[in-house]
């Protein structure tokens, strides 16, 4: 087999201050208080991202998958210095949602940089039926148009 190129960062424990902000951010979502989840991120998403922006991406993720009922932390990595990269996965009122959220520390303050949604499929989707050929007698197999009915080309009203 091959190996991988670049070797993934080691997986690290989470600062309890990273983890008041996932759940913050979360119970925020579960509340539907989306403004006080977009305050959450630094001033670096806020200029990136309007509001509006996030209100739609919000509602957008949670028409697909429902409100968030629960999360749980499943993997932190260290993806630069003082960045983490968090994988938490959301248990919705309709289908479960795998999420990224990067956290950077300046100083002694993990800020939250970003954040992306994925909704978790719940089993591979079947295969369509086959496709009913449709009957249409008028078509010729030969593909030549019958000219006795056609009015191309005469002054016919």
């Amino acid at each position: 087999g091959r190996k991988p190129v670049v070797k993934p960062a080691p997986a690290v424990t989470p600062p309890a201050e990273v983890l008041a902000v996932v759940d913050a951010f979360w119970k925020q979502w579960q509340e539907g208080k989306l403004d006080n989840a977009y305050a959450q991120f630094g001033a670096e998403y806020r200029a990136r991202i309007s509001p509006l922006a996030f209100l739609q991406q919000t509602q957008s993720v949670m028409a697909q998958n429902g409100v968030p009922a629960s999360w749980a932390v499943v993997q932190c990595r260290e993806i630069a210095p003082e960045v983490l990269g968090l994988g938490v996965d959301v248990q919705c009122s309709v289908s479960p949602m795998q999420t990224i959220m990067v956290f950077r520390k300046t100083g002694s303050t993990w800020t939250l940089l970003d954040s992306q949604y994925r909704a978790t499929p719940a089993s591979p989707v079947p295969p369509s039926p086959p496709a009913r050929p449709l009957s249409r007698p008028d078509l010729q197999p030969d593909l030549k148009p019958s000219l006795e009915s056609s009015s191309i080309g005469t002054n016919a009203p």
